[in-house]
């Protein structure tokens, strides 16, 4: 009866010797869970996107217990160095069991906007999985595009590339709103087919016969517009007393080739002629040629692209040196001094498709395209948001991107920019332009 109390203090005296860290305990779990290999985008609005996944199978009694779902916008790259800066959806769904298909909708992203997704799941004793596979998607417009043109977002982005011709300063650009833009240059055609309406309907007049001259006839204005063919002279557009022709200019009758020859104010009538036809209000002062006053982005009706807005176009905000990538231009991408000794159809050359999913076409020779803003070379280096360039002077400029059609490689370049004197009658085949318009709720 004695022993019970020697073998207890024996019992009390042995756990006392083998101390805390000698009890056994259950093995801990240290295996993370199975990274997702099928993330998929399953649908998409303006501003949300719909993603679906397997679920994953965990190697613990606790299973998958979490998800972390994060996403980055543009070019950003999804790393696992970058994982924590990432924007996380604030409402993960609740894992389903393995091998079950989980759900979550992605809301209030903004429209026009390339996102990249990626996701991790957490186990019961806080392991994470590594990342699984990064899906991206392009939020679609808001708004539907008039026919032949593409939605592109307002945002920031830089403006130069430190290296090309007056783009060697590169400042921080901001565009507050969203725009417009013609997915092909204005055409021969085109031209002739809305240089004829403004002319019925007394917007334009033509110098006496044979003279060829399209004089501008808004706002009291009779400025020359530009100069016509005649009798086989030197345009591809013609005037035969009542009505506008094409003419061979040696290269055939071309409806399809970009207008060219075109100075700002040309331009800048085609855009009102345009509106006028659709109903909208014209953006320009024929007596001033300021564009809504001297607020291009404000205007309802159509205009040319500001500076900033066909460069963002062009580059996509993401720093690449040509429309397509970093990639030196082949004539399979555009028409340049190496593809031929005059312009192409418009469309001819590979498209480069936009945010959106939007393909534009020729943002790289083919013909130098006129903006809305008259020419400085520098624009310097200070941030800007919402620019309009420099104010119209006399001997400045209108401004032309893109390079054309006998124009060397590094002229085709993204940042490049460059003038041309806009008083004196314009006889140089590189100039044309595509039109823009705001979009206003």
């Amino acid at each position: 009866m004695r022993a019970a109390p020697i073998e207890m203090s024996v019992l009390l005296l042995l756990v006392s010797a083998c101390g805390e860290d000698d009890v056994i305990r259950p093995p801990v779990d240290e295996e993370p869970p199975s990274p997702v290999s099928d993330l998929r985008v399953s649908g998409s609005t303006p501003t949300s996107v719909t993603l679906t996944w397997t679920a994953p199978p965990d190697n613990s009694e606790a299973g998958v217990e979490a998800y972390d779902i994060r996403y980055s916008t543009f070019g950003s790259a999804i790393t696992e160095s970058a994982w924590d800066a990432l924007t996380a959806i604030a409402s993960p769904p609740a894992p389903s069991a393995a091998g079950a298909r989980d759900t979550v909708i992605a809301e209030d992203l903004a429209d026009l906007t390339r996102y990249h997704f990626a996701l991790r799941s957490l186990d019961g004793s806080g392991n994470r999985s590594s990342l699984s596979n990064v899906v991206s998607v392009d939020t679609r417009s808001r708004v539907e595009p008039p026919p032949g043109m593409a939605p592109v977002r307002g945002r920031s982005f830089s403006m130069g590339d430190g290296v090309s011709q007056c783009g060697a300063s590169v400042r921080p650009v901001t565009l507050t709103r969203s725009f417009f833009i013609a997915q092909h240059e204005v055409t021969n055609q085109e031209f002739l087919d809305m240089a004829q309406w403004a002319y019925d309907n007394g917007y334009v007049t033509v110098s006496a016969f044979p003279h060829g001259e399209l004089i501008d006839a808004l706002d009291g204005s009779s400025d020359r517009l530009m100069l016509l063919s005649t009798h086989g002279g030197t345009r591809e557009i013609g005037f035969d007393g009542t009505r506008f022709v094409l003419v061979d200019f040696g290269f055939g009758i071309n409806q399809d080739h970009p207008i060219w020859a075109v100075e700002r104010r040309a331009a800048a009538s085609f855009c009102d002629w345009k509106s006028l036809q659709e109903g909208l209000p014209r953006a320009y002062d024929h007596s001033t040629w300021r564009c809504n006053g001297g607020d291009p982005y404000g205007a309802v009706g159509y205009r040319l692209p500001t500076d900033a807005e066909w460069e963002l176009t062009a580059g996509q905000g993401d720093g690449r040196l040509f429309p397509w990538g970093n990639e030196a231009p082949d004539c399979d991408r555009a028409r340049f001094r190496d593809c031929g000794s005059w312009n192409a159809p418009v469309g001819s050359h590979a498209g480069v498709e936009l945010i959106g999913g939007y393909v534009i076409y020729d943002l790289a020779g083919n013909i130098a395209e006129c903006v809305n803003d008259w020419f400085e070379c520098d624009l310097g280096a200070q941030p800007s948001v919402d620019p309009v360039g420099p104010p119209a002077a006399p001997g400045r400029s209108g401004t032309y991107r893109g390079g054309f059609w006998g124009d060397s490689a590094e002229r085709l370049r993204v940042g490049d920019r460059f003038g041309t004197e806009n008083y004196e009658p314009i006889g140089q085949d590189r100039l044309g332009f595509r039109y823009a318009r705001s979009i206003i709720p």
